[in-house]
């Protein structure tokens, strides 16, 4: 089972919700779950594997405590435990962790077992760099990669790449360790492998902490060292560290450089690349957050909570950006907030107690020291990539598989205290945990599975293909049953059906039943986590989408939407997606109220839409988004004069509105609501940029003839036949049209 546990991060399958994580955390917590039934029979059978608790586990063990205090006091005591779907953490994986911890150190005493272990976890590492290689040559038979940056099984280049720095490390050392020819060039290779796919991954902080890794083992080399071409060879790569670092610097805007995704990627590191400015703003959020519980933190999984209500609004720079974040992408802010600097100061004794007791051992004897160098090394490349991401169940699995040989004591001198049960209680315990076996692994494995199956079963659902109903029925296998992932299965399926019946109208009678169920679990969602600012957004975008569907409930639907805004302003006040939303639903209302011919509501609704809009750019005006709701609600109102001050205010603030993009989006606004005048204004501004837009000139030739202006209209419909095919033929239908005068009004 110890096998099974380090092939965790082989396991992916499609047929989980969240494949490359959750498929990984169940794998490994089922292994650990029967190598603990196993132990506890060993220990009636010998004396000899009792465990025996060091230093690092009892820093392991501290941490646990301090981060259950923090969750308990955090609020959301159930999340901390069990963790989501999408990271898989939580108290539940770090008990698991604890005892892969403890039963290791017990069992493997020997060193040639851990050197067995090792090319294990080495085998491990070349399948993976089987998989990434194949995705950076391109080649189809292997898993797809979200962009340029290879992911191999883990779907996150950056948690590839933090797990290959350990088998860099594991390569080293296991060069030092085993003769023979074959050997020393397996593990030269596997580390010239392994090397290759961390630049692939293009992950910036892992390549920041390889370098550093080898920088340590170079200073270390030289100082350690006696011999002569040892030294050579450490100074030879503090050598290449340099020269390489150099290369990159100084040719970083050469041709060759920037036409290559990844040497592009990574010689962009500065204080104004936006990835950079992203983290230096949630850090500082996450500083903000922190200081509100210094001591203990918010609990586990609660960064999302801090993250929401310190919200940088520099981070929402379109509708594209990625604004919700429940890691900080840094040890120190991560472990700071959910569990304070208590939580922080052990865990980061966690991380640095075996370098310090290897520095020790250089200290004593240099002579022999070579593996504690690489290990030293390997402590301080991952303490500095954690400074840019955050753990997951794969970095999790070789950090404590990697800290309980430290523990064993085999590397240096440790003191243990064995646990001093006699052999009758041992039996006990192991009686008791067989008889909770069975239950332990559905409730914590098998149940879990099967439900993040139906859920995973129902979003790969096709609606354009399959029957709105039988989808609903699926998501209702993942939604009703109490699962630790329901939280994230009720999102899901609020959006799916939300997503259905947008712009769709009244629906028929059989549907009401099933809005009334979401209405339900949007209920339940804000219930289980009422803090959460997301839920409460969500929330609100669910009554606004689905507020038509019922004529007679219009009304009220877009109230329930409207009563949410107070607690989301109160949880997220510096989020634009909060006042923009509560804009979309007077909008909405402003409509409702039109139609109904109530023109003074419709005029109270629309200055509140006005104001709501206007407290979006208010909160980060450099958000063109912002602005474009303005527009259209101005479009819907009529309101000429309101658009051209925001045209001359967009000018002066510098808002680059004039790209195609945004200008194809306000024309089919002012498409939609007849707007002739703006039509042809930002029809014009459309192809002078993009003159290849046939669909630009069309727009803007019905445009003219609509003023009446024949021969300007007659003038485009000649350019339109230039772009040839079937436009030839419509702008001959257009001609006679507009020599009739049928665009002109009466």
């Amino acid at each position: 089972m110890v096998v099974a546990a380090l092939a965790t991060p082989l396991f992916v399958d499609n047929d989980f919700f969240f494949p490359f994580v959750s498929s990984k955390a169940f794998a490994f917590r089922l292994a650990v779950e029967v190598m603990v039934l196993a132990f506890l029979a060993l220990q009636v059978l010998s004396d000899r594997y009792r465990p025996r608790f060091s230093a690092i586990s009892y820093l392991a063990s501290a941490f646990i405590v301090v981060a259950t205090l923090a969750s308990v006091l955090g609020g959301n005591f159930s999340g901390s435990f069990w963790g989501d779907m999408e990271r898989s953490e939580g108290l539940i994986l770090w008990l698991h962790l604890l005892a892969f911890l403890v039963m290791l150190p017990a069992v493997v005493k020997e060193e040639k077992h851990w050197l067995g272990l090792f090319d294990v976890s080495l085998a491990v590492g070349w399948l993976l760099s089987f998989f990434a290689v194949g995705q950076a040559l391109e080649a189809k038979s292997v898993l797809l990669t979200s962009g340029a940056r290879v992911e191999a099984t883990f779907g996150n280049a950056a948690f590839l790449a933090a797990y290959m720095i350990f088998h860099i490390a594991i390569a080293a050392f296991l060069f030092l360790k085993r003769n023979g020819r074959f050997y020393k060039s397996y593990y030269v290779l596997s580390a010239a492998v392994f090397t290759f796919v961390v630049y692939a991954t293009a992950t910036r902080g892992s390549l920041l902490g390889l370098a550093a890794g080898l920088v340590v083992t170079g200073v270390l080399t030289l100082w350690v060292s006696q011999k002569r071409n040892i030294k050579l060879l450490g100074l030879g790569l503090l050598g290449l560290i340099v020269i390489l670092a150099g290369l990159l610097y100084f040719s970083r805007n050469e041709p060759w450089v920037a036409k290559s995704p990844r040497l592009s990627r990574l010689v962009s590191i500065s204080l104004t690349d936006r990835t950079t400015e992203t983290r230096l703003v949630t850090w500082q959020a996450a500083w903000t957050g922190w200081k509100e519980k210094f001591f203990l933190g918010h609990g586990l999984e609660n960064f999302d909570i801090v993250f929401n209500r310190h919200f940088p609004p520099i981070i929402y720079e379109d509708a594209g950006s990625q604004v919700w974040f429940d890691r900080a992408h840094n040890l120190i802010f991560d472990r700071g907030v959910t569990t304070g600097i208590a939580g922080l100061v052990i865990y980061l004794l966690f991380i640095f107690y075996p370098a310090l007791k290897l520095f020790a051992l250089v200290l004593k004897d240099r002579a022999s020291s070579a593996g504690a160098v690489i290990f030293i090394a390997l402590v301080v490349a991952f303490f500095v990539q954690d400074l840019f991401v955050f753990e997951t169940i794969t970095t999790y699995v070789i950090l404590f598989f990697v800290w309980a040989f430290f523990s064993s004591g085999i590397l240096y001198p440790l003191s243990h205290k064995t646990v001093a049960f006699s052999t009758k209680s041992w039996m006990t315990f192991g009686l008791v945990y067989a008889v909770l076996f069975v239950p332990l692994v559905w409730k914590t494995n098998l149940y879990p599975a099967k439900i993040n199956i139906a859920a995973a079963h129902a979003l790969h659902s096709d609606p354009d293909e399959e029957d709105f109903f039988v989808i609903v029925d699926r998501f209702k296998k993942a939604v009703l049953p109490a699962s630790y992932g329901r939280q994230e299965y009720r999102l899901q399926f609020i959006e799916f059906v939300d997503q259905q019946l947008v712009n769709v109208g009244p629906v028929v009678e059989e549907v009401r039943p099933v809005l009334a169920f979401v209405d339900e679990e949007v209920a339940r969602l804000i219930a289980d986590r009422p803090n959460d600012a997301r839920n409460l957004l969500l929330a609100m975008r669910h009554y606004n989408f689905t507020a038509r569907a019922l004529p007679d409930k219009t009304l009220e639907r877009y109230q329930q939407a409207l009563d949410f805004y107070q607690n989301l302003e109160r949880l997220s006040p510096t989020r634009p997606h909060v006042p923009q939303e509560a804009g979309y639903t007077e909008l909405y209302l402003f409509r409702f109220y039109n139609e109904s011919q109530d023109a003074q509501a419709a005029a109270a609704a629309a200055a509140r839409a006005e104001e709501y809009f206007r407290k979006t750019i208010a909160i980060n005006p450099r958000v063109i988004e912002s602005y474009v709701n303005l527009l259209m609600l101005y479009f819907n109102t009529g309101n000429d004069s309101g658009v051209e001050k925001l045209i001359s205010e967009m000018d002066r603030m510098g808002i680059h509105w004039r790209a195609p993009g945004h200008l194809s989006k306000i024309t089919s606004i002012a498409r939609a609501n007849a707007r002739t005048r703006w039509i042809g204004f930002f029809s014009e501004q459309l192809v002078s940029l993009t003159p290849d837009d046939v669909e630009g000139w069309v727009h803007l030739a019905v445009y003219y003839a609509t003023l009446g202006e024949r021969a300007k209209a007659l003038e485009l419909a000649e350019r339109i036949k230039a772009f040839g095919g079937d436009y030839v033929r419509q702008a001959e239908i257009f001609v006679e049209s507009v020599k009739a005068g049928k665009y002109e009004k009466p």
